[in-house]
């Protein structure tokens, strides 16, 4: 008898398969005419590509993980509506078919999920002047019509939010400011000097932000400096270039693979860091933003952040 119900496939995983296979070839043979009269439709991606832009923002392996735990319950989310309006004694509305697209070509494919305005309707509510309650799984996210902006509904949400939006660092000092991931701490133990890391739990350094002024050299070039900056600490290679993605701050930025942190335990002086050092002339000092991530094997995405095209002086 164990046998036998082991092998049988539970009937709520048949009938959400018929409702898949139903709703599939309802979209083909009506196609879409309608959606645009769909604001549910509207709602619900406008609501997905606003978390998923802003998790882009985390950038590398990190942002793709997020995007794509958003991308999960948003398609659950309607799957669920779905079966439920499947299920149900009310008519199912129009057809519609809801676009996911994470933007990572390379890894992801974008999702269109077939469905019916009577299902969406279960994930969005308009509540009123153009307020939107747009529920996924746990989130009862609020997406606002005027401003495309999202806010949170609950807790859970208000932790995703939080999860997915950068923070921002301001030295008074020399009146710059930079982002960085939420889950990073500063330390800013003296303002020429700022540290902003992820440490992990044995007391590494995975991840991290190390912003320095310094006089500049009289007679010395920016890319003579860097080298030497460079060469200054054990590594494996390094190029220099222009930096480019920010034109208010200017400056080269070296490439480096390998780069060790020798007589600093707690920095991790046995990891060959993943690095990009920028160096930056500004009022006879040269302004260096040193980023560094242990490296990802072969196929996976950089951890590395690059603070490069947030960073400002303030006028």
């Amino acid at each position: 008898m164990d046998g036998k119900k082991g092998k049988t496939t539970p009937k709520r995983y048949i009938v959400l398969g018929l409702v898949v296979a139903l709703t599939i070839s309802l979209v083909l043979v009506l196609g879409n005419r309608g959606q645009e009269d769909i604001p549910e439709k509207h709602v619900i991606e406008a609501t997905y590509y606003y978390l998923v832009n802003r998790a882009d923002q985390l950038q590398g392996n990190h942002a793709l993980l997020k995007k794509h735990q958003i991308s999960s319950a948003f398609f659950s989310a309607v799957m669920s509506a779905t079966t439920e309006a499947a299920h149900s004694d009310d008519r199912l509305g129009k057809s519609v078919e809801i676009h996911l697209d994470s933007g990572d070509t390379w890894s992801e494919v974008a999702l269109d999920i077939p469905t019916w305005s009577n299902a969406l309707e279960m994930v969005a509510q308009n509540t009123g002047n153009g307020l939107w309650v747009v529920s996924i799984g746990d989130w009862e996210l609020e997406f606002n019509e005027t401003t495309t902006e999202v806010k949170a509904g609950n807790n859970e949400a208000t932790k995703l939010l939080e999860e997915i939006t950068l923070r921002t660092y301001h030295n008074t000092k020399y009146g710059y400011s930079v982002d960085y991931p939420p889950e990073w701490n500063v330390l800013d133990v003296i303002q020429e000097a700022i540290s902003i890391s992820y440490v992990s739990s044995d007391g590494t350094m995975e991840r991290a932000i190390l912003v320095n002024f310094l006089p500049d050299v009289l007679g010395l070039g920016l890319n003579d400096y860097a080298e030497e900056r460079v060469n200054s600490f054990p590594h494996e290679d390094y190029q220099i270039y222009l930096a480019e993605g920010n034109q208010k701050v200017g400056g080269i930025v070296a490439y480096i693979t390998g780069l060790r942190f020798e007589n600093l335990e707690i920095l991790g002086n046995y990891i060959g860091y993943e690095a990009r050092w920028y160096f930056i002339e500004k009022d006879e000092n040269i302004c260096e933003i040193l980023t560094v991530a242990r490296p990802m094997p072969s196929g996976i995405p950089t951890s590395l952040f690059d603070p490069y095209t947030s960073f400002r002086f303030q006028p």
